[in-house]
């Protein structure tokens, strides 16, 4: 019988928790990410549920935006694809604005590529794999803090070793994405390339509260217009398999 579980959520967290200080190696961290006028800050995140995948980017030109997705199929981007078309909303961060897309009908097992466009610019593209939808797992992390170029590198060395030995179908993390709330540069070291194949569960922070920049650079499925509103975020769900995950924003009262 088919049943929501709730304390499955705490206690895969308590058992998968990936410490954020494995040694980078000597290699110049985030030299391919795309920062340019029209596409920066690139990061997919979790949907309302696993057929659907968000994705969110900056970019300095306020116009038309969509996100073009489709099975790959080989080393060109394929001729037939879908097409999810991105809100765009003026971002904290001044001349650029945000936008976000939701890739919806996903299927299991299947490797993807993406693109994004933004007026008649196209980006690179991206590529992700979805996993199983019955059995599945995830890596919680805590506290990355990112703050610096030197721990850039380290948070981008985690994020290729969560990938590469354990698989997972998203990763969640517990808050403190960066270090300084309201700091734009840091969401660029934070923001690494392996962020836009891997489906990310942000939550806010203490002492995050008072910034929009969460809101700014992550698209949350089923967020709360009544509870734990505030600047940065609010109350948000999704499910994965048999399993409801509600990320709680403590730091309001409501």
């Amino acid at each position: 019988m088919k049943m929501w579980s709730f304390l499955l959520v705490l206690a895969i967290a308590l058992c998968t928790v990936f410490s954020v200080t494995l040694i980078t190696s000597a290699s110049s961290a985030g030299e391919s990410r795309i920062t340019n006028a029209d596409f920066s800050d690139v990061v997919m995140t979790v949907g309302a549920d696993e057929t659907e995948r968000g994705i969110t980017w900056y970019s300095s030109y306020n116009t038309a935006g969509e996100v073009q997705y489709a099975k790959k199929t080989g080393n060109e981007f394929p001729d037939e694809f879908k097409t999810a078309v991105a809100r765009v909303v003026a971002a904290n961060e001044s001349g650029s604005y945000s936008y976000k897309a939701t890739m919806r009908s996903l299927c299991a097992n299947t490797e993807y590529v993406y693109r994004l466009v933004v007026g008649d610019t196209v980006s690179a593209v991206y590529e992700f794999e979805t996993k199983g939808f019955g059995d599945f797992n995830f890596v919680y992390v805590a506290d990355p803090q990112v703050g610096s170029a030197s721990s850039m590198a380290v948070w981008e060395n985690t994020v290729n070793r969560i990938e590469s030995d354990l698989n997972p179908s998203f990763i969640i993390s517990g808050g403190d994405q960066i270090a300084t709330p309201t700091s734009e540069t840091e969401y660029g070291y934070f923001l690494v390339d392996g962020l836009t194949g891997i489906a990310l569960a942000p939550s806010n922070g203490p002492a995050h509260d008072n910034s929009v920049l969460l809101m700014d650079h992550f698209n949350l499925p089923n967020l709360s217009s009544t509870y734990g509103v505030t600047l940065a975020s609010a109350d948000y769900s999704y499910t994965y398999g048999n399993t409801l995950f509600v990320h709680l924003n403590v730091e309001s009262a409501s």
